[in-house]
């Protein structure tokens, strides 16, 4: 979680970008008399975490093949070019395990 600095700074900086909110309207009754109240709370958001992920060759070459995934036609897989197919295997995996954004290196053996 940002610190309370912290999230302040990224809250000048940019608007929605430091802290969470959200609104709850609680109704109920006080001396007879229906009342109804919105209660607003504002926590600070939590730092991204990173994770990495070695793939073997296997799964490489798997990834960058012919062979077309159950989440792409195969007349649309073929039209890909090899790094457009393990681009598209590796956002399937950034969602999901809950990520928002990838990157990524191919080293030689």
């Amino acid at each position: 979680m940002y610190s309370q600095e912290q999230a302040k700074a990224l809250e000048e900086e940019k608007v929605g970008t430091g802290y969470d909110t959200f609104s709850m309207r609680v109704e109920g009754l006080k001396k007879g008399k229906k009342d109804a109240e919105t209660i607003t709370v504002k926590t600070r958001k939590c730092k991204p975490a990173g994770q990495s992920l070695n793939l073997s060759m296997d799964a490489y070459e798997y990834m960058i093949g012919e062979e077309a995934p159950h989440f792409v036609k195969p007349r649309d897989w073929w039209r890909l070019t090899k790094k457009q197919r393990l681009e598209a295997h590796l956002k399937r995996i950034v969602e999901g395990l809950g990520g928002v954004s990838f990157t990524y290196t191919i080293l030689d053996n």
